[in-house]
């Protein structure tokens, strides 16, 4: 599987499952997350997910591990740091929660760009990562499923050649 934007595990791939299983067509729209989170919010279980950075350093447990190479997430979502798609570096978060108003309070945040670390969200820039779960936990990859933890993530440097039109591409996007 070759991921380009993101990897996740925890709440969000719940919603990409139960938004792949209504697909009806080849693509549809964010309303199409809508019932999707709801009902993922409504019956979230909670799911300790860690992630093991090339160094071996072993970090979580998190309701929520996004790997980017973005800072935007889902169109509306801004993740903190400097986030560069260029550096061969992955962007690591590890996203802590008690309950399902924990996530729901991260997702607000998200929307209005209003994420910041602190003890509820940890990140760790790395080139391999791992992410481990203690149950069964679903992974998403670029807005698909992809399978299920332990996923093994790793930057291929200069593996993609983007060609982006500069009247429309800004830095602060």
């Amino acid at each position: 599987e070759v991921m380009v934007l993101m990897v996740g595990a925890g709440i969000d791939s719940q919603i990409v499952e139960r938004a792949h299983s209504k697909r009806r067509g080849s693509t549809f729209g964010k309303l199409a997350y809508i019932g999707p989170i709801a009902r993922s919010l409504v019956s979230y279980h909670k799911i300790d997910h860690w992630f093991v950075l090339e160094d071996g350093s072993r970090h979580g447990p998190f309701a929520q591990v996004v790997v980017a190479n973005i800072a935007g997430y889902g169109g509306f979502w801004r993740m903190p740091g400097d986030v560069r798609y260029d550096d061969g570096l992955f962007d690591v978060y590890g996203f802590r929660a008690s309950g399902a108003m924990g996530l729901l309070r991260h997702g607000v945040r998200g929307a209005l760009k209003k994420l910041e670390e602190g003890s509820d969200l940890v990140h760790f820039q790395a080139s391999r990562v791992r992410i481990e779960a203690s149950d069964p936990s679903p992974v998403q990859c670029d807005g698909d499923p992809a399978g299920s933890c332990p996923i093994e993530i790793r930057s291929v440097p200069r593996a993609l050649t983007l060609v982006i039109d500069e009247r429309t591409y800004s830095r602060s996007d």
